[in-house]
């Protein structure tokens, strides 16, 4: 589960300025209050303006995601079921995007053979 956990937070898109989905913003929040966190550390670490993490907060505490106690924020059971499974997704697509590059390739090494060959007859 760990290692699900950190794979969430750590990966970076390649392109920066590439906008963050509804459900990366809510998995990288639950990953970051694994252990219990204050709005402002939330609101820093997931760089979201105060207005959008009230907004997620509300949202994850609403759908038992999210917990509020006195210290701040942490991640219920619930919350961390979602984490596992969207880093599973998130696997899953990776790796079918993969694939279908790898096919691509291949397709492309096979015509290309197929034009040298016509070319040499």
């Amino acid at each position: 589960m760990s290692t699900q956990i950190s794979k969430v937070w750590k990966e970076k898109p390649s392109n920066q300025t590439m906008k963050r989905e509804r459900f990366e913003i809510m998995a990288q929040i639950l990953t970051f209050c694994v252990q219990a966190r204050s709005k402002t550390r939330i609101m820093y670490k997931s760089n979201l303006s105060y207005a959008l993490l009230k907004n997620y907060i509300t949202l994850l505490t609403v759908r038992n995601l999210l917990k509020h106690i006195p210290r701040g924020y942490v991640t219920t059971e619930k919350g961390q079921r979602f984490i596992e499974a969207y880093a599973y997704l998130k696997d899953v697509l990776e790796d079918r995007a993969n694939n279908a590059f790898s096919v691509t390739i291949q397709e492309s090494y096979e015509e290309l053979e197929i034009i040298e060959t016509r070319g040499k007859a």
